[in-house]
């Protein structure tokens, strides 16, 4: 493409364009009054005015010094006289002419500052609207990496507390076979057997896909990982997973006890990731939950009536709902419920209440002020609302209070916290 022509030019073309084409018609439509003065406004005002609306004051104010000029001298050489005398008697008009070319220039100065200040604003904004973008796409990317890791964190132990209340729900043929379940939906576990100590031998209570190992009948000094778990009260596992033998069959032995009865939990297989320590961590927090609660609540073979659990032991509880909160990050709820008033009959009231807590949970007597503590384990403000309202239904004047083990490190300032709050 050809190179436009340079602004002077542009100018220069314009001006004479429009002058050229006006004193073109002036001249054939009115030679007497080249300059159109006895019209107003004179047509010649178009010349300065289009000039500077778009070049600006310098081309306007030119191109009205240069029409006034040009009318001035055609004038005088129409009517054979001197400018001078010819620019005296249009004073008016002439100045009108290089006034308004003024003017023009003027205004397109002034919209060309604004047009350059917008430009400025506008580039900054866009600017700003690039970063808050930019920031916009960096904050979803962040929240839906959040929402994934919140979707993915312990996820094993999802719905665990409804898990566990429906463990110690189950009917006495049912208790074994439902915690079987439970640690195998959980914990990954593929076959496992769990066993009670009866003198040197291990008896099965139950079993998930049993294999030929997980025989009914063990002999206790022939099962070394067993012996060490049971030894040590801790987790015993194989240090690999292919180093199993007929001998040693299986892949980790987690002792038990409820109180009364002890045994072991026996795993012969499971995926290889299931080895892993946070893993195995998480069965033996169901394992130690389960007979923890059922120590109370139902026991293993025989069933029992809700009791007190001792405060001793209640606080030994409570201070692994700390510990669990800390490693796994799942909460549990200590609720307190403290008789208001006259209550009537304080054990009539008490048992009441006793007999509305979940079965997943375990309760001790503090003092004669406050009727009952309760624990509810893997539980979160909407089980410790849900436990609160509950109690409060009851028809039993009492003042509920909750307080959930998040950020409680320990126990004894948590259970201060809890009498004196």
């Amino acid at each position: 493409m050809p190179n436009s022509p340079s602004p002077p030019i542009r100018i220069a073309l314009d001006f004479a364009l429009i002058g050229g084409l006006l004193a073109a018609i002036n001249w054939m439509l009115s030679r007497s009054d080249f300059g159109w003065f006895e019209l107003n406004p004179t047509p010649w005002l178009l010349v300065p005015l289009l000039i500077g609306a778009r070049y600006g004051l310098i081309s306007g104010t030119t191109s009205g010094i240069m029409t006034a000029l040009g009318i001035i001298v055609t004038r005088a050489s129409v009517f054979s006289r001197q400018p001078a005398l010819e620019a005296s008697d249009h004073l008016y008009e002439v100045a009108a002419i290089m006034m308004l070319g003024f003017l023009a220039g003027q205004w397109k100065q002034l919209q060309s500052s604004r047009l350059a200040e917008l430009a400025t604003s506008n580039e900054s904004l866009r600017d700003s609207l690039s970063l808050a973008q930019s920031e916009i796409a960096l904050d979803t990317v962040a929240r839906q990496d959040l929402q994934r890791q919140l979707a993915l964190h312990n996820v094993e132990i999802v719905n665990l507390d409804q898990d566990l209340r429906r463990v110690l729900s189950s009917t006495q043929g049912r208790f074994v076979p439902a915690l079987l379940e439970l640690l195998h939906h959980h914990g990954h576990i593929t076959s496992s057997a769990l066993y009670q100590v009866k003198g040197q031998h291990l008896e099965q209570l139950g079993s998930v896909h049993p294999t030929a190992t997980l025989a009914q009948r063990l002999v206790l000094d022939q099962t070394p990982l067993a012996v060490k778990a049971l030894d040590q009260h801790a987790i015993a596992a194989v240090k690999e997973p292919l180093s199993t033998t007929q001998e040693q069959p299986f892949l980790v032995a987690m002792p038990w006890t409820d109180g009364q009865n002890e045994g072991v939990l026996l795993i012969q297989d499971m995926p290889l990731d299931g080895l892993r320590w946070e893993n195995l961590s998480r069965i033996e927090l169901m394992l130690h939950w389960v007979f923890s609660l059922a120590k109370w609540n139902r026991g293993i073979i025989e069933g029992s009536q809700r009791q007190y659990v001792p405060q001793e032991d209640f606080l030994v509880m409570v201070d692994k709902a700390l510990h669990v909160e800390r490693t796994h990050r799942v909460p549990s709820v200590v609720l307190k419920a403290q008789l208001q008033g006259a209550a009537g009959n304080t054990d009539a009231a008490e048992r009441t209440l006793m007999d509305l807590l979940p079965n997943s949970s375990v309760a001790t007597r503090v003092n004669d002020k406050i009727s009952l503590v309760v624990l509810l384990p893997f539980g979160g403000q909407a089980e410790g609302d849900d436990l609160a309202r509950a109690l409060q239904k009851s028809g039993v004047p009492l003042r509920c209070t909750y307080f959930v083990t998040t950020g409680a490190t320990d126990v004894k300032g948590f259970w201060s916290n809890l009498i004196e709050g």
